[in-house]
């Protein structure tokens, strides 16, 4: 296998509480969780696997994807990525990592999983490269300690699925300009002439790379940003929404609860109990 670009859309750290269920979705990219306390059950192509701390997942792109709370503090890292290797944007084969691993025990990997993170967080430029980079050592080391232990890389049963569509490099530049100031609103002209396409194209080949349209995309990034700071901080949940760029107190709450299942207070409250 050549060497393998890697693209980072999103990087987070959640806590849910049971009985959290995320529903069967089919991925448009590959999610890779490191769960760092609780216990869960993560559900795809056939597969269920009952989680807990330690574990290292990897959902394959093209896969549907169901997984709930079992504990009332299940709290993971979340790391949803491209992976390509030839010319076209395509990765001919599966990454040499099994779908679960006991490997969270490793300190290097836990190192860079956690910059991958910190790095996506980023308001500076490099941030997307740093990210990638971090994620690199991240599979590449979960790949070499799945060789010393012997334990078998199946090949994904969605991998046709998998493997069948094109990176395009211009919807990673909008994702990257999204990220970068999610309380700005995107004019759609400017972004059609960021990556030099039309709108109805521009439209088009987003929700074939990332499955939502622009304006969800950006939502869920805008509410993935704010769980994280209900966690992790102490500002007031107006504070927060106004700074992801969710304003609207009522609009927030709706968005928030859609997305995980619980409002805003409710996560920070237990959040704040893992």
């Amino acid at each position: 296998m050549g060497a393998i670009l890697l693209s980072v859309l999103n990087a987070e750290v959640f806590r849910f509480p049971a009985p959290w269920v995320f529903p069967a979705a089919e991925l448009p990219y590959s999610i890779l969780r490191l769960i760092h306390s609780g216990t869960g059950e993560i559900e795809f192509d056939g597969r269920r696997y009952a989680v807990s701390a330690g574990d290292l997942v990897l959902v394959p792109e093209g896969a549907v994807l169901a997984c709930r709370a079992t504990s009332a503090d299940f709290a993971f890292g979340s790391i949803r990525f491209t992976a390509s290797l030839d010319a076209y944007g395509r990765l001919p084969g599966a990454i040499p990592v099994p779908a679960r691993s006991r490997v969270g025990d490793d300190s290097v990997l836990r190192a860079s999983f956690d910059e991958v993170v910190r790095a996506w967080q980023s308001p500076l430029p490099g941030r997307s490269l740093l990210a990638s980079g971090h994620l690199g050592v991240v599979l590449g080391r979960a790949a070499d300690l799945a060789a010393e232990r012997g334990e078998r890389v199946s090949r994904p049963t969605a991998e046709a699925r998998m493997h069948s569509r094109i990176r395009d490099p211009r919807v990673t530049r909008v994702i990257d300009y999204l990220a970068l100031d999610l309380r700005r609103t995107p004019d759609s002209a400017a972004l059609c002439a960021m990556v030099h396409m039309s709108e109805s194209t521009l439209r088009r080949t987003f929700k074939q790379q990332t499955g939502k349209t622009i304006g969800a995309y950006l939502r869920e990034l805008r509410v993935s940003a704010a769980a994280r700071r209900l966690a992790l901080s102490e500002e007031s949940i107006g504070q927060i929404a106004e700074a992801v760029g969710l304003a609207d107190a009522n609009y927030f709450a709706r968005s928030f609860r859609e997305v995980f299942g619980l409002t805003p207070s409710e996560y920070r409250r237990l959040a704040g109990q893992t």
